[in-house]
């Protein structure tokens, strides 16, 4: 329960349509906010953005903040109130058209889009279906439960002339849970697994439980790893390899190793062992390169478990984060080195047009020269 009726000052400029009201006078005298609320009266002077805060009832009260503007503020709501209010990144879970998209043109200040489908604790959901629309900063601790979608325009209305309103609860416990949804994507993930990272390089020395990172969210110096790489979770490859382990109908992968798990015998003359990851979500170019030396890791679909023998050595894992667009030129340099391949569930309609990335799932051997190649990506 909220403490008091302050936030009638910040839903006056939302322009609530009120059905209901049985709240005595009696019970709002000197609420002159709460009048105009309850009697539909617009705001019409300025600010036309304002923010307020109250506390919810609790044995420890948890800050809640509520931003809002009138029609006639003409802002964007998500770029030019909340972003601009946070001081932040947000991540955007929202239904949205095709002219409102991510934006990384501000350092720490970024719109990014939540990816679709995604699950939320075993429920399936995705934008074309889901009628909510929420935020998460980054960093943390931060969640927005938004009344307008991410978009230019509604029911052929521009945004920037609709009225708008966010109620912010900064608290550690939601903010977890939501931000675990927003990270579903196919990304390389930073030391915690929390964030995205451009490219994160881990070493684990002999007979060490935990490794040492380098991210590129802090790349200046080695770090220690967030957790030990046995456990499933909490790390960085730990989060990366969540959807290669486990199931997510939105993120495909090929797998490839020497010594592949839960096949013995293998002959093959390659050494190499990775992955590739793939996001099949509509408009989302997403995708993750992994290399790394571990035998028999990760095993596909059937849980996390690094294996038990390669603790007593060291080992280098390095995840890229690359445009799906890109496999075909990594696969282009991957069918050289002829490694074997022991699970692909990339369908071919996110191939087409790949020769190379199709040589490699099936396992063909270049014929011709050039015997050696260098590609960029």
């Amino acid at each position: 329960l909220f403490t008091s009726f302050h936030l009638a000052s910040s839903l006056i400029r939302a322009e609530p349509f009120v059905y209901y009201n049985d709240i005595p006078e009696s019970e709002t005298a000197g609420m002159a906010d709460f009048k105009k609320l309850a009697e539909g009266q617009t705001a019409t002077l300025p600010p036309f953005t304002i923010k307020h805060s109250i506390k919810i009832a609790a044995a420890a009260p948890i800050d809640v903040h509520i931003y809002s503007k009138s029609a006639k503020s003409r802002y964007e709501f998500y770029k030019k109130v909340i972003l601009k209010k946070l001081k932040k990144t947000i991540k955007v879970w929202s239904r949205r058209d095709n002219k409102l998209k991510g934006d990384c043109r501000v350092s720490e200040r970024n719109i990014r889009l939540i990816k679709s489908p995604v699950e939320i604790a075993g429920h399936p959901t995705n934008i074309e279906a889901d009628e909510s629309n929420w935020i998460v900063s980054e960093p943390g601790n931060i969640f927005c439960f938004m009344d307008k979608p991410y978009a230019v325009t509604i029911l052929k209305k521009s945004q920037a002339a609709e009225p708008a309103m966010a109620v912010c609860i900064d608290k550690d416990t939601i903010f977890a849970r939501f931000n675990a949804i927003a990270a579903q994507n196919s990304k390389c993930k930073n030391r915690g697994g929390a964030g995205d990272a451009d490219w994160v390089i881990l070493y684990k020395g002999p007979a060490q439980n935990t490794g040492k990172l380098l991210a590129s969210d802090v790349p200046g110096n080695w770090m220690d790893g967030a957790r030990d790489v046995t456990q499933a979770a909490g790390h960085s490859f730990g989060v990366i390899l969540t959807d290669v382990v486990g199931n997510n109908v939105n993120v495909k992968f090929l797998a490839y190793n020497n010594v592949p798990p839960g096949i013995p015998n293998v002959k093959t003359k390659s050494n190499s062992k990775g992955l590739i990851m793939i996001s099949t979500a509509v408009n989302v170019n997403d995708g993750a390169w992994i290399v790394h030396t571990v035998p028999g890791f990760p095993a596909a679909k059937t849980g996390y478990s690094w294996p038990e023998a390669e603790i007593a050595k060291g080992h280098l894992l390095i995840c890229m984060t690359i445009a799906e667009t890109q496999i075909n030129t990594v696969a282009a340099s991957l069918i050289q080195i002829e490694p074997f391949v022991y699970y692909n569930d990339i369908p071919e309609t996110e191939t087409a047009g790949m020769p190379d990335f199709k040589k490699l799932a099936e396992g063909q051997i270049p014929t011709t020269p050039p015997f050696t190649t260098r590609r960029s990506i």
